[in-house]
């Protein structure tokens, strides 16, 4: 279902905001008054409780995103930004999602490394002229028979077993080194509010916090893109951050 309250305020955040170069949200404002802006983003939220045809896309998107589909999640939070371009929820979730997709592309090319086996190419060998037949001349002098001459034997040698050769060890291979995991933590301003981003590895994956606090002294933590308590960002990072 979709969070109302979330996206009442990152929209007021966005209307009351003064005007600024953004060509995804705020060029429509540029020359409004604080008044006039403020006006706007209360329509806008009313239209957009009331427009079933975008509560509708929300909605999918969400279940989408829970179920792990982020490609079908994303199509409908484009969907729903066209729609209702002044809505800042539907932007904010893009960017999340983008973020997650390609952090499932990296590790999942980083799963397809193989290891080819050499291949091995057959060589013929030719065979000695001792095991050719000899030719038959046509219309040749008979070869005189010469009697053979007793050879002398030469004393049979001993029978020495070689050792047994040591049993062929196997080979294995190794499974590939695992792609090592890039944290850090960025701050940035979206809108008026200020976020602080930090990524973090958990159970050898990537996982993206956010607190996003706004002008007002309200602020809102995320995980994933998921809202979470203040006690889970401070069980996390402490009051530090």
């Amino acid at each position: 279902m979709l969070r109302k309250p979330s996206i009442a305020l990152a929209l007021l955040l966005a209307i009351a905001a003064p005007a600024q170069e953004d060509a995804s949200l705020t060029k429509e404002f540029a020359g409004m008054s604080a008044k006039e802006r403020s006006n706007l983003a209360k329509q806008e939220l009313k239209e957009a409780d009331h427009d079933e045809v975008f509560l509708g896309l929300m909605a999918q998107a969400e279940t989408a995103f829970k179920a792990g589909h982020f490609e079908e999640a994303r199509q409908h939070y484009a969907d729903a930004r066209a729609r209702r371009p002044l809505n800042v929820y539907p932007k904010v979730k893009l960017e999340d999602l983008d973020a997650m997709i390609a952090k499932r592309a990296a590790e999942e090319a980083a799963k397809a490394i193989v290891v080819e086996a050499p291949v091995v190419v057959p060589v013929a060998i030719a065979a000695p002229d001792t095991l050719r037949a000899p030719a038959i001349q046509h219309n040749a002098a008979p070869t005189p028979v010469v009697p053979p001459v007793a050879e002398e034997k030469a004393p049979a040698k001993k029978h020495v077993e070689s050792p047994p050769a040591p049993p062929e060890e196997k080979k294995t291979i190794a499974d590939p080194a695992p792609v090592p995991l890039a944290e850090g933590e960025r701050t940035y301003m979206e809108g008026n509010a200020k976020v602080l981003e930090i990524t973090v590895s958990e159970l050898k994956h990537l996982v993206v916090y956010k607190k996003v606090q706004h002008p007002w002294g309200q602020v809102y933590y995320f995980k994933d893109g998921e809202s979470i308590a203040q006690r889970v960002w401070h069980e996390r990072f402490g009051d530090t951050k």
